[in-house]
């Protein structure tokens, strides 16, 4: 029997399928509307964060206790790792600045983290054990991939979060010597390799230490930008929660 823990669930864990086209219920976050800034601009900020505990057998809802109201950003993945569950979003107190935003997974810790670049482009994604950030935007044909620190857990330490000194700089890469634009839309587990997708309806598998990139498959339909693409995730037979939950498997 596993034992019993809080955790974030993943779509495919509630029984939701992660290939269909996005929907919030997906995810364990409320959003609604900011009261007008001094612009008069809104945004659709997070008000509510629900996490399940397996002691309880119950969703447990709290208000995010992030420094700054954060609005989530379309189609990004939510990454978990070292107990916390980590989004690229919005700060609404500080227009148009893109963090890190953090959250543990019992709702005890909370915590933005500057981006090393300040870019809607970026991805976020998770490589042997390592949290990734590919930033593709500040050329159409070269992507930049930093990882985070493992001192950003260290919790007791005052951060300089105005300082993004918690990222370094993994690998510079020239993607695409012919200049297609790209969107970067995975990245590989256990390995280095970044998966992009690009303007003549291809994805590609991009070695970060050869430099070099192989067609994975061409895409049925036209490719626009913002086309969300979703790993695949095995069909599990139970729920690793406390033993007592399963899932039907279809015939």
């Amino acid at each position: 029997m596993i034992p019993a823990m809080d955790c974030f669930l993943p779509a495919f864990l509630l029984g939701l399928a992660i290939f269909a086209t996005w929907s919030p219920i997906q995810l364990p976050f409320a959003e609604d509307w900011s009261p007008p800034d001094h612009r008069g601009i809104q945004f659709q900020v997070v008000t509510q964060v629900r996490i399940y505990s397996s002691k309880t057998g119950a969703w447990v809802a709290m208000e995010p206790k992030w420094d700054s109201q954060v609005s989530l950003c379309f189609g990004q993945p939510r990454v978990f790792r070292n107990g916390c569950l980590h989004l690229i979003g919005l700060s609404c107190f500080d227009a148009d600045v893109f963090g890190l935003a953090i959250v543990d997974a019992q709702g005890l810790k909370w915590r933005i983290v500057p981006l090393p670049a300040n870019s809607f482009s970026g991805f976020i994604g998770k490589s042997h054990g390592h949290l990734f950030y590919v930033d593709s935007d500040t050329s159409l044909t070269t992507i930049s991939v930093y990882t985070l620190s493992g001192e950003i857990y260290n919790w007791g330490v005052c951060h300089q979060d105005d300082d993004c000194i918690y990222w370094k700089l993994y690998k510079c890469s020239n993607v695409i010597p012919n200049k297609e634009s790209l969107e970067v839309i995975g990245v590989h587990p256990h390995a280095n390799l970044i998966f992009i997708a690009h303007s003549n309806n291809q994805v590609l598998a991009y070695d970060l230490d050869r430099q070099e990139s192989t067609v994975v498959c061409h895409l049925g339909h036209t490719y626009h930008r913002f086309m969300q693409f979703f790993p695949y995730v095995p069909l599990l037979s139970c729920l690793p929660l406390d033993g007592g939950i399963r899932l039907v498997t279809p015939s």
